[in-house]
């Protein structure tokens, strides 16, 4: 059997993905060559190429996809949909606060080379839909419950939960200082006590 052969056999891909996953964490967008992800993946630089156009399309479908690395991971900040007002709102002010992770970091890497690079936004787009639909399923479920208000959309409170989760990981990624953990879930209580109230005018 040929070198190129065996390369062909087994789950190429999904190898290619989670080398790249644990390199680009390990040492960042820049500091990463698609001969370093090759290798962590125990495949040549070609066989890297036959199945990604560029390390910015391998980047981008590792964020949109794979395990814990993938954008719908961040849908955890938004709280599961049964959990009370004041949990969802402590996991939402945490996510507005804290230091930059790695994470952060290569989201941002990929969000621009998807602004840049087709293919990029192709496999990118993916991510970003199961994100979009993991927050949309948690409003729904919020506004069946009758925790959200009839003055409100679905559509509005999810556009919102989405700026708050991605605007975050953009300040954390370039340095933009972010909330106090206790002022930011103080301000979460706020906002979501709001969205659930049908007067919005009457004192509490």
């Amino acid at each position: 059997m040929t070198a190129v052969e065996a390369e062909r056999q087994g789950p190429v891909r999904e190898r290619l993905l989670a080398a790249a996953a644990a390199v680009f964490l390990e040492r960042g967008f820049w500091g990463t060559r698609v001969q370093d992800i090759a290798r962590a993946a125990g495949l040549s630089s070609g066989a890297l190429y036959s199945q990604f156009d560029s390390k910015s399309a391998l980047l981008a479908e590792a964020v949109a996809t794979h395990g814990e690395f993938a954008l719908a991971a961040l849908v955890h900040a938004a709280g599961e949909s049964d959990q009370s007002v004041d949990a969802r709102a402590g996991r939402l002010g945490r996510t507005l606060s804290g230091s930059a992770t790695p994470l952060d970091t290569l989201l941002l890497d990929a969000f621009a080379a998807a602004s840049h690079e087709p293919d990029a936004a192709r496999r990118l787009r993916p991510g970003l839909d199961e994100l979009h639909d993991a927050v949309r399923e948690r409003v729904a479920a919020i506004r069946a419950a009758g925790e959200l208000s009839s003055q409100v959309t679905d559509g509005a409170v999810v556009a919102l939960v989405e700026s708050v989760i991605l605007g975050t990981v953009v300040m954390r990624a370039t340095s933009i200082p972010v909330a106090d953990d206790g002022e930011a879930t103080q301000l979460m209580h706020r906002i979501l006590t709001a969205l659930a109230d049908d007067e919005p005018g009457k004192e509490p």
